[in-house]
């Protein structure tokens, strides 16, 4: 897997190999090696930033239940953060076809279009082009376990997230 850290010439997301731009609130992601001076989670390769986003943002949609795109977007990308939601909104339909009110899919076709609007946002068009698209499937398809929907996959990485919690807590 690729590992674009060190070069300063490359975007935040690239360089951190976060694709996702992904800020950790109170614990590490999986495979995360370090917190940049933004906030913004590191990764050691682009291969454990992308699986993070997965597993991010099945949290979001399945359990925070910010499952359209302007739910999703009002949290993830919020214009109090500098972000043009309604541009946000527009290149998630662009590449999935949803309206801004409708269901986000969780079938691995579905997602993976999801994933890959998320990265050209969050990443810019250009660095968007540079990158292998087939990082972002295996990474959502790595995440379904096999299956060809990720409905699922919340209630595993919610069991992990709070057995994380309450490590964290009790030590």
């Amino acid at each position: 897997m690729p590992d674009y850290r060190g070069n300063s010439n490359y975007p935040r997301g690239v360089r951190n190999n976060n694709f996702g731009n992904l800020r950790p609130f109170k614990i590490l992601y999986k495979n995360q090696i370090g917190i940049d001076n933004g906030g913004h989670a590191i990764f050691a390769n682009s291969q454990d930033g992308l699986n993070a986003l997965v597993s991010d943002i099945l949290y979001k949609i399945n359990v925070r239940k910010l499952d359209t795109p302007r739910k999703f977007v009002a949290r993830y990308a919020p214009a109090s953060d500098g972000n043009n939601e309604n541009l946000y909104r527009n290149v998630i339909k662009n590449f999935t076809g949803l309206n801004s009110d409708d269901k986000i899919q969780l079938d691995a076709t579905s997602f993976t279009k999801f994933m890959n609007a998320i990265v050209s946002m969050e990443l810019g068009k250009d660095w968007y082009n540079r990158i292998k698209k087939d990082e972002i499937t295996a990474a959502v398809l790595n995440s379904a376990g096999g299956s060809s929907n990720l409905a699922g996959v919340n209630l595993i990485f919610l069991s992990i997230l709070i057995f994380a919690a309450i490590k964290m807590y009790k030590s």
